[in-house]
């Protein structure tokens, strides 16, 4: 279903008319919408939370931030020679061998990596560039906060292909057209999870009895989870 779908069912379900404008445009009800999709991606690892970020990378880079990523389980490095998975470090020992400046790094093939410290602290919110003698070229000034990042080393001497596998976050859905894995899959949950969200701090009745709907809903996919985890391996000779 899509985002206009859902919100109609939602205002219905919900009695909150006024969420709703009179030509059926949003007016207040698509933030419950979001709250209820981050939720429900919240709540349970279900069979869209793996996801895939491909990006070609250019001579000298060395970072690359992605948005709506929970967590990096892996990443992989590819050119016309083949594809190889890079080993995760911790990100202070990373830098303890490679000291540097990362312009000054020889460039070459990509064979570590770590998660990136993003951001300076609150106080250096508004800091838009360096003024020290000596610096790290791994922060991101402004707004870094829907972002998960990786710095790698040593950096890229060619195109390469990368591939970060992890868990992300479903789309919020912002046009009326817009749909996501919730408003496909499961449209009952997520309109469900929206009017938990609109009632939580103002009819805990209300708020209790959907929340509660919710988490069995959830025991279902938890348990469809756990059956795609106990599937089969078998070894594959490398």
């Amino acid at each position: 279903m899509t985002l206009l779908e859902i919100r109609n069912w939602f205002v219905l379900d919900s009695g909150r008319y006024d969420l709703r404008a009179a030509d059926l445009t949003d007016n207040g009800a698509n933030k419950y919408i979001a709250a209820g999709t981050r939720l429900l991606d919240h709540l349970a690892k279900h069979n869209k939370s793996n996801a895939e970020h491909i990006e070609d990378l250019i001579v000298g880079q060395y970072k690359l931030d992605i948005s709506n990523c929970r967590s990096i389980h892996s990443v992989f490095v590819g050119n016309a020679d083949g594809r190889w998975k890079l080993e995760r470090k911790d990100f202070d020992i990373l830098r303890q061998v490679y000291t540097e400046p990362e312009a000054d790094i020889d460039g070459g093939r990509p064979l570590y990596y770590a998660i990136n410290i993003l951001g300076l602290e609150p106080a250096q919110k508004d800091v838009e560039s360096y003024d020290v003698a000596y610096d790290y070229g791994n922060v991101m000034f402004g707004a870094h906060q829907i972002y998960r990042g990786i710095w790698w080393m040593p950096p890229v001497d060619e195109v390469y292909t990368m591939s970060i596998f992890g868990i992300f976050d479903s789309i919020t859905m912002t046009a009326d057209t817009d749909v996501n894995n919730w408003s496909m899959n499961y449209p009952d949950l997520l309109v469900q999870a929206s009017i938990y969200a609109l009632t939580q701090y103002n009819n805990r009745s209300r708020a209790t009895t959907e929340l509660d709907k919710v988490l069995f809903a959830m025991k279902n996919l938890d348990y469809d989870a756990a059956e795609q985890e106990m599937a089969e391996y078998t070894e594959m000779e490398g």
